[in-house]
């Protein structure tokens, strides 16, 4: 392998360990502790925040839609049922969710599938 490639698969691991970092404060301790009492305040703080931060990397680093399978799990099973008041929320409601707020989502999206499409569009 060259030299590039070995440089490129290291910042994409540092960059994961970053976004990990994120996952882990922000839905441990975070966003998902203030859901629980102010919901509307957790939400503004990950679609104008957190989101954006996520969506940069997704732009600026190739092939990462795989590595943030866990950040969705994240999202997906403890950020939204919290903000929702839900235990549960199905992949039929993810999908809603993920769309813009001026279809009826909660623009909410989905990492893992837009993650190629934002990189393409950079």
């Amino acid at each position: 392998k060259s030299q590039l490639l070995y440089d490129q698969e290291e910042f994409v691991f540092k960059s994961w360990s970053n976004v990990l970092q994120n996952v882990n404060y922000l839905f441990s301790i975070g966003l998902a502790e203030i859901a629980s009492s102010e919901p509307q305040l957790a939400y503004a703080g990950f679609v104008y925040g957190a989101s954006k931060r996520w969506n940069f990397l997704a732009r600026t680093t190739p092939g990462l839609s795989e590595l943030l399978n866990r950040l969705e799990y994240h999202i997906k099973d403890v950020f939204i049922p919290v903000i929702l008041g839900k235990l549960h929320v199905s992949e039929q409601l993810r999908k809603i969710f993920a769309l813009p707020a001026r279809m009826g989502g909660l623009s909410i999206a989905n990492i893992c599938q837009t993650a190629e499409l934002e990189y393409g569009n950079s």
